[in-house]
């Protein structure tokens, strides 16, 4: 059908990607193959049969339960990061990049146990409920834009100091809970 023309799904350079033909969109999705392991670097754009595609989203599960990723760069124009899009990752060290992040999906680094470094940091808006539960050796600032913490975003996370920026208004119930 028409519609599934302007919609395909493709795996470009090891990577899996939902293609919006009409938008020249990328969304990374959970790869049909294989488990993603190793330094992940997701470009910014790319060029495919002729359209050149902007990465605009880390989809939901994306890379879920894939143990054996160690690092993760997320594209400059990638606007969110989806529900359990890293969730289970428990070799996931570092995430950088993605400097127009504005959103993080529920559950989306959940037990990724050995994240230490995470750098999105100045567009990001909200965070979602369990965004970063049993995170134990995570280090990171609140972003200057954080609007939203939601419900256990932090749970079991051993944050060892954090500063609350004026422009938080919504901490959700157990933001911080052990």
């Amino acid at each position: 059908t028409y519609f599934d023309l302007m919609i395909q799904e493709k795996k470009i350079d090891g990577i899996w990607y939902r293609l919006e033909v009409n938008k020249q969109e990328a969304i990374v999705i959970k790869s049909k193959e294989e488990i993603y392991n190793g330094d992940i670097v997701i470009p910014s754009s790319f060029f495919f049969e002729g359209i050149t595609y902007t990465v605009t989203q880390i989809g939901d599960s994306a890379f879920e339960y894939c143990e054996c990723l160690t690092s993760v760069d997320i594209p400059e124009n990638a606007l969110t990061i989806g529900n359990s899009a890293f969730s289970g990752c428990k070799g996931l060290v570092s995430v950088t990049g993605g400097e127009k992040v504005r959103y993080i999906g529920n559950n989306a680094f959940n037990n990724c146990k050995r994240l230490e470094i995470f750098e999105i940091k100045d567009s990001l808006e909200v965070i979602g409920n369990e965004a970063f539960a049993y995170c134990e050796c995570l280090s990171m600032e609140i972003p200057p834009k954080l609007q939203t913490l939601g419900a256990r975003a932090f749970m079991h996370s051993w944050l060892l100091a954090i500063d609350i920026p004026d422009c938080l208004i919504n901490i959700d119930k157990y933001a911080f809970a052990e």
